[in-house]
Parts: C-alpha cells; sequence; structure tokens
C-alpha cells in the first residue's frame, strides 16, 4: 500500500511529493525511555540504612529439655550500595526468655527426723538471655523487586542467666542465680515483602550457644525459631 502511493504521487506531482509521501508513510520510531531505569534508581535511592523489629517463638526442646522461648529482637543496619543493594549488614540486640522444671532424687535430702523425703525434690529453672547478633544478609533478587527470598548468617554473643527455684517436702530450697557469657552463631532463612517504605519477613532461624552453669550442667541455649518483623528502609 505505502508503494502504490509513493508511486502515484511520483507520478502526479514529481519526486518532492513523493518523497514526503514515504516520509510520513514511514513506521513511527519510538526512542527507548529511561523511565525503567529511573523506577528502579528509585528504589534504591535513600541512605542504605535499615531499622527492624521482630517477635520470634523458639522451639528450645529441639536441641535441650529447655521449653518454648518467646524472643524479641531491635535492629539496625546498612545496604551495601552496589548489585542492587542484595547485601546488607546489621547488629541486632534481643531478649529471649525461657522455662524448665523437672523432679529429682537424692539421698542426702532428708527431713528434720533423718528420713529421706519419699517423693525426692523438684526444681524450676527460668534461663534468661540477652543476645547481640552481627549479621550478613542477602536477598536473592535485587531491592526493587517486593518479593524476595533471602538468608542471613553471623556471630553472636548471649549473656546468660540461670534462676532456679526448688522444694522438697514442702521446704524450699530458696533461690540460686548464676551468670556467664558465650559466644554462639545464629543464621536464618526468610521471605520478606515489600509494604510501604520497607518489607515485612518471616524467617525461620537457628541459634546456638553453650550452656554450662553448675545449676543446668553442660547444655545450650540453642533453639529452633520462627520469627515475624519489619525492616524499615531509610
Amino acid at each position: 500500500m505505502r508503494g502504490l502511493l509513493v508511486a502515484g504521487c511520483w507520478l502526479l506531482v514529481g519526486e518532492p511529493a513523493a518523497q514526503e509521501a514515504a516520509d510520513l508513510a514511514a513506521p513511527a520510531v519510538v526512542e527507548p525511555s529511561d523511565e525503567g531505569e529511573i523506577g528502579a534508581e528509585a528504589s534504591t535511592s535513600g541512605t542504605g540504612l535499615t531499622v527492624g523489629i521482630r517477635a520470634q517463638v523458639g522451639f528450645a526442646q529441639v536441641f535441650s529439655d529447655l521449653g518454648v522461648a518467646p524472643a524479641g529482637e531491635l535492629e539496625v543496619g546498612y545496604r551495601l550500595p552496589f548489585l542492587g543493594r542484595r547485601l546488607a549488614i546489621f547488629l541486632a540486640g534481643g531478649y529471649q526468655y525461657t522455662y524448665a522444671s523437672g523432679p529429682g532424687t537424692d539421698e542426702r535430702l532428708v527431713d528434720p527426723g533423718g528420713a529421706p523425703y519419699p517423693d525426692g525434690w523438684t526444681w524450676d529453672l527460668a534461663e534468661h538471655a540477652v543476645k547481640v547478633t552481627l549479621g550478613f544478609y542477602g536477598r536473592i533478587f535485587a531491592e526493587a523487586d517486593a518479593f524476595s527470598p533471602y538468608l542471613w548468617v553471623g556471630p553472636a554473643v548471649y549473656f546468660l542467666e540461670s534462676v532456679v527455684t526448688g522444694e522438697s517436702g514442702g521446704e524450699a530450697f530458696g533461690e540460686n542465680t548464676e551468670t556467664s557469657t558465650e559466644f554462639g552463631v545464629g543464621g536464618a532463612v526468610g521471605v520478606e515483602y515489600v509494604l510501604g517504605p520497607g518489607p515485612l519477613f518471616l524467617e525461620v532461624e537457628v541459634g546456638w550457644s553453650p550452656l554450662a552453669h553448675d545449676i543446668t550442667g553442660d547444655s545450650t541455649t540453642g533453639q529452633l525459631g520462627l520469627s515475624l518483623g519489619y525492616r524499615l528502609w531509610l
């Protein structure tokens, strides 16, 4: 059709009009837009700083006789300015609590008449931990993508306090406390989805350190945790 139009113009009005008709019939060339690049750049703009909060339920019974361990953490971090800000480093601090109880027997425990208590004795242990973690974080997709799996791993310092009480035959033993500082490690795999100025995330975490108090014997703070939280991208 375009060829017929050009040929007709050539016959009727000559070469200049034919050339003009050919230019009009040619398909328009659309220059590539920078809008996509601008959008991607805007999604990774800002200072790169992050502030996060997470709530966790840990299951210490996976590693020891300790029970369910509720915990909470705050974190601050920095998203490194390359690779689409897939990588970050963060410092997190939090508190976790777990509990255990049980019976025991000891022939040294006797009543005022010198006879052993027939029911032995019972104990209750409250384990408090303040944990500080230095984490190295990697996102599978660039920050411009709203959804991404991720993982992190890093060393941790545990400030531990064991508080135990006991009684036998209705006689309380009183309260005994022991503290220590232990080095451990943690890591997690998770998924996050950007909502507003940052991502909502869900992760499965493993944390561990030794726990070797006289009260507890050789044990561990290890637990498998499920966390829900939010990170604000500044």
